[in-house]
């Protein structure tokens, strides 16, 4: 479950165009889960991908969390896929201004790849769909 649900928030949180279908997907699971366990696992993730500090570890918490509640009307909102994936962008590019304070240049630019990955992902799962 705990993957899945990683799974899915990454997901979320990509907002990229070739993934739209596949996104609109997991914004509907998003629906099911609160903002603190969003966060809980966007920062276990990020701890675990990019080796954070205890403070940075905190630090990153905070702003989870404070994205993840940011994002909460939108992604149970009634607004169509398009229009909450172009809120979220904004929201994402906002969250990743945030953190890129609190990490190094190299674990910046390891987010930066894990999420290029994801994308790829997407990408394959798209093109893996009938």
């Amino acid at each position: 479950m705990r993957r899945i649900l990683m799974f899915v928030v990454m997901v979320g949180l990509l907002a990229t165009p070739p993934a739209v279908l596949a996104q609109g997907d997991a914004l509907a699971e998003l629906k099911n889960t609160t903002p603190e366990q969003r966060a809980t696992v966007q920062t276990g993730f990020m701890k675990e991908k990019l080796g954070l500090s205890k403070e940075q570890a905190e630090k990153v918490a905070a702003i989870n969390l404070e994205f993840a509640k940011k994002s909460d009307p939108v992604i149970k909102g009634d607004e169509g896929m398009f229009k909450k994936m172009r809120l979220l962008r904004a929201d994402r590019d906002a969250k990743q201004a945030a953190l890129s304070k609190v990490l190094s240049r190299e674990q910046d630019a390891k987010l930066a790849a894990s999420r290029e990955e994801m994308r790829e992902r997407m990408k394959k799962l798209l093109a893996d769909r009938p």
